[in-house]
């Protein structure tokens, strides 16, 4: 009967896991958008009000090299399935991150059972409960976006559990090639959720080379399919490294330029990681509520070896790491804790080391947190079955973290689930991130004070680059959520830097602070005379270090104020940067018609014309084009 009942409780024991897990995160339901979630899903509130296309939602979102077609379709799903707004997209993040936990299981089933671990079931569920339950990850399941981290995750841990399934025949091929098919087609899904799903390639290797070649070659003959399949990853794994130094060889100078965005180096940002790799890893263990967020913006870089000194230890100790766990994977009884550390690391090959991306966030973990769980719970199957007396202490001790870790998921969802105590505890957090203190004075804008908005954007500019136009964005969007009204003295005074024209985030707020003076929260504000001023500063710099999307921001900001030829000068402005930019042919072609400049407009459909015969209009540029030339030739 014992027997039975612990078998009923193993098999329940998943199922109870989702639903807690489910509880706790359902107040988060209802929390804010944030940072990059409406830029992002632009396009996809498109497809609601009716306009829009869905393969351009699916073909050109721009967050990364492979658009993110899987991601973006995910999000189309929010809309069709669900009810479409904030509160359906989160419910979906909760939704991916369960599955995920039950996905993890079955793949550390299968691990343990490579490793030859008793008690396999229960080291899965230790592994499951320790990430679904890990306060880290509470900001990458309630921020909307990060379902691009999540899905890429899904995919990859798909491909490793596909793969091991596959390896589990006794053959090279056979009946079982349907999991290799499915591996196949989780790394492709994973690739095009996010960029960092190609992880599932070495993630795979590391599987194969740090578990499934030494079990083989534990057995009194190595089987030949092995062996095959050692000199396959072998190759594969030769073919990485010449990628890699080929990429560093003839790309070195392009990357580093890369960073000229950046208060930091390509030098700076690679000794800074190994510090932020350990602050994962303690928030992993034991986390700590008071450093947990989205505001990481602040995080001081190394700007050297010895500055400060712990940039210097952490390289060391992560080296002494790196060893322990090659270490570990040479010897049986030790090789699931080393596979593990090596699994997290190999999880942060991308986002946490050359690329010009910023420092810390904690969205980076939600992969490679895998690996950490895996290597606590080998640690309970090696010394639980060597000293069986040690076995209900370890137990007690993940017992301990898994319940400290639900306590404090449980709190930060709470925080997460209204949007101005989130912004109110991010200040509190993190007094020393920019974001933090202009997003609280967007909060407090709304609730109409102006005065102490105006101050916490005074703090943001003293914290980042002072003078910068983007905070003088910052404070016209403060005036228009609390009174209505931009002062005409206030603009006046704009004036743009060659850097502000550069800057991608002056980019972003120019368009954001635009569609808030279309929705008409400015009403009270000469739109004229800003939108003057403002074009006059744009037209009289140098076409060539102003972004299109600020060109375009103004011409839309133009149109709206019906004034056309203002916002043709912008678009032919543009052109003169981007001959070939279709979005600024389109609205050339709308403006000539209405301003009836017939040798224009003709010139500018036959380019499109053209461009439409190349393949390179979208499915809403066609269909533009298609009515304007309709329009145009009713009226003639």
């Amino acid at each position: 009967m014992a027997g039975q009942r612990s078998r009923w409780l193993a098999a329940t024991a998943p199922l109870l896991l989702v639903l807690l897990v489910s509880w706790i995160y359902w107040p988060g339901l209802n929390g804010p958008v944030l940072l990059d979630d409406a830029a992002n899903l632009e396009r996809v509130q498109a497809l609601a009000s009716g306009e829009g296309f869905v393969l351009d939602v699916l073909a050109e979102n721009t967050s990364g090299p492979l658009g993110r077609p899987v991601s973006m379709a995910s999000f189309m799903l929010d809309l069709y399935w669900l009810d479409g707004g904030v509160r359906g997209a989160k419910l979906f993040n909760v939704i991916v991150h369960a599955a995920t936990g039950c996905l993890i299981l079955l793949f550390c089933l299968e691990l343990f059972r490579a490793l030859r671990y008793p008690r396999e079931w229960e080291l899965a569920l230790w592994v499951m409960a320790l990430w679904l339950l890990a306060p880290l990850l509470v900001s990458t399941v309630l921020y909307m976006v990060q379902r691009m981290a999540q899905l890429a995750a899904l995919f990859s841990l798909l491909a490793c559990w596909a793969y091991l399934c596959w390896r589990r025949s006794d053959a090279l091929w056979g009946r079982r090639i349907l999991w290799l098919l499915l591996a196949l087609a989780a790394i492709v899904m994973a690739a095009l959720s996010k960029e960092n799903g190609l992880l599932a390639i070495p993630l795979v290797m590391l599987i194969e080379l740090a578990v499934l070649q030494p079990r083989d070659r534990a057995g009194a003959q190595v089987p030949a399919h092995s062996l095959a399949l050692a000199r396959i990853h072998g190759v594969l794994l030769l073919l990485g490294f010449l990628v890699t130094a080929g990429f560093l060889v003839f790309k070195l100078g392009s990357l580093e330029a890369s960073y000229a965005r950046r208060d930091f180096s390509l030098w700076e940002r690679v000794i800074t990681q190994p510090r932020i790799l350990w602050l994962y890893l303690g928030q992993l263990l034991v986390a700590d509520a008071s450093s947990l967020g989205l505001y990481h913006d602040g995080f001081r870089h190394s700007s050297a070896l010895l500055s400060p000194i712990s940039t210097l230890v952490s390289i060391v100790a992560w080296l002494l790491t790196l060893v322990a766990a090659l270490w570990s994977v040479l010897r049986p009884a030790w090789r699931g804790i080393g596979f593990g550390l090596l699994f997290f690391l190999v999880g942060h090959a991308l986002e946490s080391t050359i690329f010009p991306l910023e420092l810390y966030f904690e969205h980076r973990n939600y992969l490679p947190a895998v690996g950490i769980f895996i290597s606590l719970a080998c640690v309970l199957g090696t010394l639980g079955t060597r000293w069986l007396w040690l076995r209900p202490w370890l137990q007690l001790l993940l017992a301990v973290v898994v319940l400290r870790g639900a306590l404090a998921t449980a709190a930060e969802v709470q925080v997460w689930s209204n949007g101005r105590v989130f912004h109110l505890v991010a200040i509190h957090r993190f007094p020393g991130s920019v974001r933090a203190n202009e997003n609280l004075a967007m909060e407090l804008a709304t609730l109409g004070d102006s005065a102490a908005a105006l101050s916490y954007i005074a703090t943001a500019e003293q914290l980042d680059r002072p003078g910068s136009f983007r905070h003088r964005l910052a404070e016209a969007m403060v005036f228009c959520r609390a009174d209505g009204r931009v002062p005409e003295d206030r603009f006046r005074a704009w004036d743009m830097t060659r850097q502000d024209f550069r800057d991608d985030l002056v980019n972003e707020t120019s368009y954001s602070f635009v569609k808030l003076l279309l929705s008409g929260r400015c009403d009270k504000t000469d739109l004229g005379a800003l939108a003057e001023h403002w074009g006059s500063i744009v037209l009289a710099a140098d076409p060539k270090v102003v972004t299109p999307k600020l060109f375009l921001s103004l011409a839309i900001l133009e149109n709206h104020l019906e004034r056309y030829q203002s916002a043709l000068q912008l678009v032919d402005a543009l052109l003169v940067r981007s001959p070939g930019d279709t979005k600024a042919m389109m609205m050339r072609l709308y403006f000539t018609a209405l301003l009836g400049l017939d040798a224009e407009y003709q010139a500018t459909l036959a380019s499109l014309n053209q461009a439409l015969e190349q393949g390179l209009l979208n499915e809403q540029e066609r269909y533009n084009l298609q009515l304007l030339s309709e329009y145009q030739g009713a009226g003639q």
